[in-house]
């Protein structure tokens, strides 16, 4: 006889509330545990890099501004994708809330700094062009190659989550971003990413960010969702077993089960 099944509960006031307030405790654990160092040197490098015809005194043109804004959205990114690693993820797998929600904050997070590292970068790229050339650097389409690039770094680490137990996605999803962006700077004209202000490529170009940032958000949308369990620990029981040695309080030789 097949089991019947049951609807699923709804969660009442309280415990909205109760879960609404480990949020801000959340945020602030997981952006401890995180990955942040490859992030912040990412985004710092990109900032530099856009700094650089100011801080010597250069002028540069709408096609060089361009670049500059490329390269700093890439290494921004690149930063980005590490911050989803969990080398502790057999530790840590035990929450009062999903593993999707605590990788989104991260996400989130890591999101909203390389915005406001791009924006830094865009500004000091502009003041470093001359005044009558700053209308020809398109800052509104430019804006969404990063966003684009980093939707598509998060998709990659997420997909090295899964592949890696939730532990380091950044060992499958680092090469996988190198390679994919090297290829996007060799394409032929006509389908190029990397254009340049004013070619004829331009807009079918930043069309092209465009639905690359949609498809990686929907990527990463999918594979949010919880990796497969860790493999055990050689030695150790699975979970709900007591080896026959063990003591009251000794936690050696468990994980953590969900």
């Amino acid at each position: 006889m097949s089991a019947r099944l049951t609807p699923p509960t709804r969660l009442t006031q309280p415990e909205r509330r109760t879960r609404l307030g480990l949020l801000r405790p959340l945020a602030r654990h997981e952006l401890h545990a995180a990955r942040t160092l490859p992030l912040v040197c990412g985004t710092v490098l990109g900032v530099a890099v856009c700094a650089a015809p100011t801080a010597f005194g250069t002028r540069t043109t709408p096609a060089t501004a361009a670049v500059l804004l490329y390269l700093a959205a890439v290494f921004g990114s690149l930063g980005l994708l590490f911050l989803l690693d969990d080398p502790a993820a057999p530790s840590t797998a035990v929450s009062p809330l999903p593993w999707w929600l605590r990788r989104a904050v991260r996400a989130a997070a890591g999101l909203l700094v390389l915005a406001v590292a791009w924006s830094t970068g865009a500004a000091l790229v502009r003041r470093a062009l001359p005044e009558g050339e700053r209308a020809a650097l398109p800052l509104a389409d430019l804006a969404g190659v990063a966003p684009a690039l980093g939707l598509l770094a998060l998709a990659l680490a997420l997909c090295g989550l899964r592949l890696t137990a939730g532990r380091n996605g950044s060992l499958v999803g680092a090469p996988a971003f190198i390679v994919l962006t090297l290829i996007l700077v060799l394409l032929p004209s006509g389908w190029e990413f990397f254009a340049s202000p004013g070619d004829g490529g331009w807009n079918a170009a930043m069309v092209r960010w465009r639905v690359m940032g949609a498809a990686s958000l929907v990527a990463a949308l999918v594979l949010i969702r919880k990796p497969d369990p860790v493999a055990p620990i050689p030695g150790s029981a699975p979970c709900g077993d007591v080896p026959p040695a063990a003591r009251p309080g000794d936690a050696i030789g468990h994980r953590a089960c969900d």
